[in-house]
């Protein structure tokens, strides 16, 4: 995969180098596994006392040798086999548990709006996305490799690698396909583009249903540059 690390979305929460100033990595452990060493970090909030860390994320990934250089990996493929169902609609392949009810009128909705965007804006599809199908936030946080996390949504994407994954348990995220179709390179215009196109979230909507939840929000941010807010 091109994403290594698919915890980073939520870990650095869009703000990079400046996360670690609040945040300091801390290797808790490096073990022996058949393909190499999993690496797992935890993020500890810097300015307290050694007895009274704030904790806000574990994260692991795999360190394995790949033409004879050592290179990081994420963990997925070792977790897919908690998913052991897998169906292919249209472009779209679905892996999911054992115990998950799969929708496939969902699935063939998901086919459609895809379809739907391709033509509105006139874009090239990807060959193949896969979506990872979760019924909560633990088995989400577990598959990407963050066992534990303060701050998790109920979905996200690697847009490298044509990956989405969904702990709502549905088979249609019309949010988060938008990502995968529309990456940007900045979370505002990504958000925005989402939002405009696939609504908030995994509840289906739409941009003009969202403005009365936004507008408080958009009064309190009253005043703050147009430069802070496309660069954040």
């Amino acid at each position: 995969y091109k994403q290594f690390d698919l915890t980073g979305t939520f870990i650095y929460r869009g703000i990079g180098s400046a996360f670690l100033k609040l945040w300091k990595p801390v290797v808790l452990s490096v073990d022996s596994v058949s393909e190499g060493f999993t690496i797992q970090t935890a993020y500890l909030q810097c300015d307290t006392d050694y007895f009274e860390q704030a904790l806000w994320a574990v994260q692991l990934v795999l360190a394995k040798r790949e033409n004879g250089n050592w290179r990081l990996f994420n963990v997925l493929p070792s977790q897919t086999v908690k998913l052991c169902f897998e169906k292919q609609i249209g472009r779209f392949k679905f892996f999911y548990s054992k115990g998950h009810n799969f929708n496939e009128p969902l699935a063939r909705k998901s086919v459609a709006f895809t379809d739907s965007i391709a033509t509105l804006l006139s874009i090239p599809l990807p060959d193949a996305i896969e979506y990872y199908l979760t019924d909560n936030i633990s088995e989400l946080t577990e598959l990407m490799g963050m066992p534990f996390c303060l701050s998790m949504s109920t979905g996200t994407t690697s847009p490298e690698d044509r990956q989405l994954f969904t702990a709502c348990g549905l088979e249609y995220y019309p949010h988060e396909i938008t990502h995968i179709l529309l990456p940007a390179s900045t979370s505002f215009a990504s958000e925005g583009v989402a939002t405009w196109l696939g609504g908030t979230g995994f509840k289906e909507g739409s941009l003009e249903n969202s403005i009365p939840k936004a507008s408080p929000l958009a009064e309190k941010a009253a005043g703050m540059p147009l430069d802070t807010l496309i660069t954040t």
